[in-house]
């Protein structure tokens, strides 16, 4: 036997014992993921609602995919009106000296015409009143911490937004106030028709 075949065996030899070696050592070591079995598919909807069971239940073939979720027209306008809420609250109460209070402009597209004529009237000067005076950066950045809201009438919702309050400038302080509304429903928007910073 030539040297070049005794080299070729010896490769070939080698190579067997490296995957006889990977085969039996090295693989074991890595656990193999088990295939689904039928118990599985069975259980997968088991701590999900009553309605969610049979929609899963019937989507095995995709079992990632999202449960339809249907929600009642009165949740869609508790979750529309608390959007609302939560946008006319912050961008009441967020503003600085420097920008001419264009947060009370922004408000004017969810608020009903009354609320609008006292926000940029009376309101507006009252703000500006309260500022303090002179060169000096002031801000106010307000976040609402927690909005509740709940129906009233037909198309009539109240609302209490609990607020942090955070003002900058020479003296810097934290507070907690506490803004009640009231939302009407205009066509298909919900209005903010009345507001009051509690005492």
């Amino acid at each position: 036997m030539s040297r070049g075949a005794k080299i070729i065996i010896l490769i070939i030899v080698g190579l067997a014992a490296i995957g006889v070696i990977f085969y039996f050592i090295i693989l074991p070591i890595f656990p193999k993921s088990a295939a689904p079995s039928a118990n599985v598919n069975a259980n997968i909807g088991a701590a999900l609602p009553l309605a969610n069971v049979n929609a899963n239940a019937n989507a095995n073939s995709n079992i990632n995919a999202p449960l339809p979720v249907e929600v009642s027209p009165e949740v869609q306008q508790l979750s529309t009106a608390r959007s609302v809420v939560r946008t006319f609250a912050e961008r009441l109460d967020t503003y600085t000296n420097r920008n001419n209070l264009v947060n009370i402009s922004d408000l004017k597209t969810i608020s009903t015409s009354a609320v609008w004529k006292y926000l940029d009237g009376e309101y507006r000067s009252k703000l500006i009143a309260a500022m303090p005076a002179g060169k000096d950066f002031y801000s106010v950045v307000s976040t609402a911490l927690n909005v509740n809201v709940s129906m009233d009438l037909e198309g009539e919702m109240n609302a209490k937004v609990g607020m942090q309050r955070v003002e900058s400038g020479a003296i810097s302080k934290t507070s907690y106030p506490v803004l009640d509304l009231k939302l009407k429903k205009v066509g298909e928007e919900w209005l903010v028709s009345w507001l009051e910073w509690e005492k």
